[in-house]
């Protein structure tokens, strides 16, 4: 299966999601995730940074965040490879939730994701909003 997720891409999913189970490393909750990106937002950093920057203990410190854990999630690559395989094999997917009352910006960027979900992914969004534009962004892209 062709894995072309952006750094950013890798990067959230690498922190956020449940990749094993039976990992004893636990997936960052939305406030830990939040003081993350606040204080990446703040330094002109972006999630796809943390892949390559050597300083990640003053990320950590900032985001309050343990560093041995934080560590831990980002370097479950090889984690992350099998559940993709695993997720296209067995016909699952991602996701996409958002508000009942979606935004202007959350539409453009529920999008850009259902853009680079296409054709890898079984594509299910969870907010009515969303869900009406759906249909009609995955024929503008000519993937339906």
């Amino acid at each position: 299966m062709k894995n072309d997720f952006s750094e950013d891409t890798r990067a959230i999913l690498l922190l956020c999601a449940v990749l094993d189970k039976n990992s004893s490393v636990k997936p960052l909750t939305l406030t830990e995730y939040n003081s993350l990106v606040t204080y990446l937002v703040r330094e002109g950093m972006r999630p796809g940074d943390l892949l390559k920057y050597d300083r990640i203990e003053k990320i950590a410190l900032h985001a309050r965040i343990e560093l041995k854990r934080f560590n831990s999630l980002l370097e479950r690559g090889f984690q992350l490879g099998i559940a993709v395989e695993e997720w296209a094999r067995n016909g699952g997917g991602i996701a996409i939730v958002g508000s009942r009352n979606v935004d202007s910006n959350g539409i453009m960027f529920t999008h850009t994701i259902a853009k680079q979900c296409v054709n890898r992914f079984a594509i299910r969004f969870k907010a009515l909003a969303v869900r009406k534009r759906r249909m009609g962004n995955l024929l503008h892209l000519g993937e339906v």
